[in-house]
């Protein structure tokens, strides 16, 4: 049994959902994908105590303590100390939540001697896939997922298709420094100010996802790609509008975008509730430019500006 390994996780892409509280069918879904950078590295370590030392550690204990709690006594989970190599940022729109808690889960189950543990159970023991299910496909696999959502509380998103981006496009993702995306209580209450989205926004949804951007995706048809992309997002940014104030959570990321689209970048959107924008690139010396660019710009300042490659594999577990 191992003592230490290393796991290695990017981040999520949420383009939105495809619908929420219908009268009849599933609710949620959604198209997204999993990228590179942000991303967390955890070095989980066999000790004497727990400990967990860097970025985010009160809230990796409270992940290990639901672990432990769960499992009960299922599970002879080892005392660890965990040290933070590389952490994702909170509550920006690139999940966070779910990528840290399974890093967590996966990293215990291992050093438990339980790697044969299924992602759905960790995901249920972590308390992930309330909503979407993306991040976990994603955790586990990599690539662009659609889902179906669920007809259910309780159980988790089903995934429909998965498919890999043309190895060449990427994404420029840009957030601000100081402003965090609806979540919490926060989060509830806004999801609760909402009807529930009409049939005909779901429709559009669809027919976005299924004729114009999967095709797109396939064809590595980049400009076709990109207008899907920003179509979908925007459709789906028109029925958050009330309570995120428009199709972009962040007035300096509308500004963003309205500049990209000016000068040919289609493909650009908000992930989740944001503030993060993402635009799809068609290469590496695209996005360089853009984020040089952002350095040394007005419309840069109090900025973030990374670039993501998509994955097309899930965790990467290094063992010492």
């Amino acid at each position: 049994m191992p003592q230490s390994l290393i796991l290695k996780t990017g981040s999520r892409l949420h383009f939105g959902p495809l619908s929420y509280r219908p009268q009849a069918g599933r609710h949620f879904g959604g198209c997204g994908v999993m990228i590179s950078e942000p991303g967390i590295e955890l070095e989980t370590t066999v000790a004497a105590k727990d400990e967990v030392v860097g970025a985010a550690a009160d809230r990796i204990s409270r992940f290990v303590e639901r672990f432990r709690d769960y499992f009960g006594e299922r599970l002879e989970v080892p005392p660890v100390r965990i040290n933070v190599r590389e952490m994702l940022p909170s509550h920006v729109g690139l999940g966070s939540g779910t990528q840290l808690a399974l890093a967590v889960a996966q990293s215990l189950a291992i050093l438990s001697g339980h790697s044969s543990l299924s992602m759905e159970e960790l995901a249920r023991a972590m308390g992930r896939g309330a909503r979407s299910a993306i991040g976990i496909n994603g955790f586990q696999r990599g690539g662009l997922y659609v889902e179906g959502g669920k007809r259910t509380d309780s159980e988790l998103g089903t995934p429909i298709t998965r498919l890999e981006l043309p190895p060449n496009w990427c994404f420029l993702i840009v957030r601000p420094q100081s402003i965090a995306g609806l979540h919490g209580e926060a989060e509830k209450i806004a999801f609760d100010q909402l009807g529930p989205m009409p049939e005909e926004t779901t429709a559009k949804l669809c027919r976005i996802l299924v004729m114009d951007l999967l095709p797109a995706v396939v064809a590595a048809d980049y400009p076709a790609a990109g207008s899907a992309l920003y179509e979908y997002g925007a459709t789906a940014g028109e029925f958050f509008a009330p309570v995120q104030g428009g199709i972009f959570a962040s007035p300096q990321m509308r500004e963003l975008a309205l500049l990209l689209q000016r000068e040919e970048v289609p493909g650009v959107g908000q992930s989740s509730w944001g503030p993060t924008l993402f635009a799809l690139m068609p290469d590496r010396e695209r996005a360089d430019f853009w984020r040089n660019r952002l350095q040394n710009e007005a419309i840069g300042d109090g900025l973030v500006a990374q670039i993501g490659e998509p994955l097309t594999h899930g965790a990467v577990i290094e063992f010492k």
